[in-house]
């Protein structure tokens, strides 16, 4: 198995999609210059919470290893000049 594959990620709604379930190694979460928090869900916005991560002004919070059995969704990011990368296996 090579190196995580970075799935970048600045606006709500944004998806990574599998065929079938899948491991994130981990997510991590960097705010811009104010606070900043993300949700991860299974398949839509409406899917099961994976995880969720909350970051201060200029920080970064990481959540990982996240299980999944079809997608994942990135139902929620808020904070100016926030990122949300998640690493996929």
């Amino acid at each position: 198995m090579g190196a995580p594959r970075p799935f970048r990620a600045t606006a709500t709604g944004q998806m990574y999609a599998n065929k079938g379930a899948g491991v994130l190694a981990f997510v991590r979460l960097t705010a811009g210059a104010a606070a900043a928090a993300a949700t991860v869900r299974e398949v839509d916005g409406s899917g099961t919470i994976l995880a969720e991560l909350a970051a201060p002004a200029n920080g970064s919070d990481i959540a990982g290893p996240i299980v999944f059995s079809e997608a994942v969704h990135l139902s929620a990011i808020s904070g100016a000049g926030a990122i949300v990368m998640a690493y996929v296996e």
